[in-house]
């Protein structure tokens, strides 16, 4: 079984490397964008308050590229990757991703196949390397903008940890509808239902995630999106089925090409069954945006969470604020 899904993974991985090739062969093919930075950030949270916090330095970057074909479509290609820790007392930690996303016109309608990796070479003292290949193919209903367009999907992710033992692999499917009756307004609505498996055996999992979203536009600077997320689990361990809401806000504020300002606000609380109990966590982001000139970019972000409020468990607080310089070429 465990060599079974050794090679969904690397049929993954290879599909990737594929639509890649594909990508860069196109007759087509749009500039590339490519993003380089450097960010320190300070964290003070409910472990280290008491010694002051904690600064760290970190290194990222990201490319972007898409290409257009014959037929209307396109392919796109996306990749990332992190390193931080490195002033930090503790080992360096990375995050790499990959996506390469296909989208084809069908008569009036669009077919969507993305695939993407998600990694951390690094990775930790209990799970080692780390890494996250899925794929979703995607069949979108094209009915007009002030029609409403529904979608379904199938889905599927293997995570594999070469120390760990949370080795597991999910399918499922997704039926959802978007509708756009000005410009001004979209509303989205999505039921995504699966099965994730473990591949050591300590448990399988019935998963179910009905999410509503609307976002718009408030004259010509302002824009704000709000969610709602409800998700219910069910597992053949006992500890950790129950229910969850998430609730979540966006503001944007975009008065000249120079300046950027974002407010993302979240709520989510939960409910275990095998407890009875509830556990609710709130958190926000503010973040500016300053494009200096030319290909120079500043930012600077404050995220604030507070955990476990409401809960037998003791309430906990983390606070990052982050300072970081963009380069693009």
């Amino acid at each position: 079984m465990y060599n079974m899904y050794k090679r969904y993974q690397s049929k993954l991985i290879f599909l990737l490397l594929l639509l890649s090739l594909i990508a860069s062969s196109s007759l087509y093919a749009l500039s590339p964008s490519f993003f380089a930075g450097v960010y320190t950030d300070y964290q003070i949270d409910s472990l280290n308050q008491a010694t002051g916090g904690a600064f760290d330095l970190g290194l990222y970057g990201f490319f972007s590229h898409r290409a257009l074909l014959d037929n209307g479509g396109y392919i796109s290609t996306k990749a990332s990757g992190t390193l931080s820790g490195l002033l930090s007392n503790d080992t360096l930690s990375d995050v790499e991703s990959a996506q390469v996303m296909l989208v084809l016109p069908l008569a009036d309608n669009q077919f969507e196949f993305t695939t993407a990796v998600d990694s951390s070479i690094i990775g930790s003292d209990t799970s080692g390397t780390e890494m996250k290949v899925q794929g979703q193919a995607l069949y979108r209903f094209q009915r007009g903008r002030r029609m409403m367009n529904p979608y379904f999907a199938y889905a599927g992710s293997y995570l594999y940890q070469s120390l760990g033992t949370e080795d597991r692999v999910y399918h499922g499917g997704r039926l959802g509808l978007v509708y756009s009756p000005k410009i001004e307004i979209t509303y989205a609505a999505s039921l995504n239902v699966g099965m994730e498996h473990w591949l050591d055996g300590l448990r399988d999992d019935f998963l179910m995630d009905a999410q509503f979203e609307v976002r718009g536009l408030a004259g010509y600077f302002l824009t704000w999106r709000t969610a709602v997320d409800v998700r219910y689990l069910s597992s053949s361990d006992t500890a950790v089925g129950g229910l969850s809401g998430a609730l979540s806000g966006e503001l944007g504020w975009n008065p000249t090409r120079k300046i950027n300002l974002t407010l993302n606000l979240n709520m989510i609380q939960q409910y275990l069954v095998a407890d009875q109990s509830f556990d609710t966590s709130i958190g926000s982001v503010v973040r500016l945006d300053y494009h200096v000139g030319d290909s120079l970019y500043l930012y600077l972000e404050n995220a604030l969470g507070l955990e476990h409020l409401f809960s037998v468990d003791p309430t906990s607080h983390v606070e990052l604020i982050k300072f970081g310089v963009d380069l693009s070429f």
